[in-house]
């Protein structure tokens, strides 16, 4: 487990880390081979972003199961992020993990999408964020869904899976119809809106552009 030793991260990871910073991108695809990193990195930058720039709103953590999101994820991220001098509390009847960080409260919920049904879990959720790892093994309506509950005003999507399950995870109708490679980093940009989720400040209705950037982690 990754405590109180020194983590040194690779460029692509510290990239990772950091995109949110800029406006241009408001979602990132990240794949990389088991144990490159990847899932401490994303976590890592998920959590740092929404506790710097919200309070009071809550996240989805979404893994395959629950289970295995505990297990890849908050096994290693907890104590790491303890260290930095969050406070962080997980209600495990709830599935819910509240942290605590420079003013900020905001609560994170865990998710599973394990078959079809599961999209009814985090059905009426309302979340300024979402952060799905490998996301190629989760159903499409899971996925789907979990996009359309991030209608708070400046939510960012984290999608994140391995190398083999790219081609799956591109080729989902879903994210396919609306991705457009610009270059050969595989950076893209969506011509129209990826999700037709309104949030309606001052009463006007705006849609949501989103731009995803691919990066390869490790």
């Amino acid at each position: 487990m990754i405590t109180d030793k020194i983590v040194r991260f690779s460029p692509k990871q510290r990239r990772v880390l950091t995109w949110w910073l800029q406006d241009d991108w408001e979602a990132i695809i990240c794949d990389g081979a088991v144990r490159s990193g990847k899932t401490f990195s994303m976590g890592l930058s998920f959590i740092l972003w929404a506790q710097a720039n919200f309070d009071g709103r809550q996240f989805g953590l979404c893994g395959k199961t629950i289970v295995s999101l505990r297990r890849n994820l908050l096994a290693d991220l907890l104590p790491y992020l303890r260290g930095l001098g969050m406070l962080c509390r997980e209600k495990r009847g709830e599935n819910m993990l509240i942290v605590r960080f420079n003013g900020h409260e905001n609560r994170f919920l865990l998710f599973g999408g394990r078959d079809e049904s599961s999209a009814a879990l985090i059905q009426g959720s309302t979340l300024a964020g979402v952060l799905l790892d490998e996301t190629a093994l989760m159903p499409r309506s899971f996925v789907e869904q979990a996009v359309a509950r991030c209608s708070v005003q400046g939510s960012r999507l984290w999608f994140s899976c391995n190398p083999d399950k790219i081609n799956k995870l591109c080729g989902n109708p879903f994210i396919k119809n609306h991705i457009q490679y610009a270059d050969p980093d595989r950076c893209g940009f969506l011509p129209e809106p990826f999700a037709k989720t309104p949030f309606a400040p001052g009463g006007s209705v705006l849609y949501r552009f989103l731009s995803i950037r691919h990066t390869k982690c490790g």
